[in-house]
């Protein structure tokens, strides 16, 4: 078994929840789908343990090797600057 947490936060909150959004796969089943990045708070570390930007906590079965997908969608016309934090491990 190995387990897989995920989590990303983006420079500039957008004006709605589409604006940045976030997918996760693993062995092509879908974990995270379209799932609105938050913005990263002065002050609030940046961890895959943290609530605030955590996404993913699951854990994978099998003998297969597990490939992890992540996408991210800018649906702005403006630049982003996101921060990706992937943990994989026993």
């Amino acid at each position: 078994d190995v387990r897989v947490r995920t989590a990303v936060a983006c420079d500039t909150s957008g004006t709605s929840t589409a604006d940045n959004l976030f997918n996760v796969s693993v062995n092509n089943s879908e974990y995270a789908k379209d799932v609105s990045i938050p913005v990263e708070v002065t002050g609030q570390p940046f961890s895959v343990l943290s609530g605030m930007y955590q996404t993913n906590d699951l854990i994978t079965t099998g003998a297969q090797r597990n490939r992890v997908l992540v996408q991210i969608t800018n649906n702005t016309a403006g630049s982003r600057t996101y921060i990706v934090g992937i943990f994989i491990g026993g």
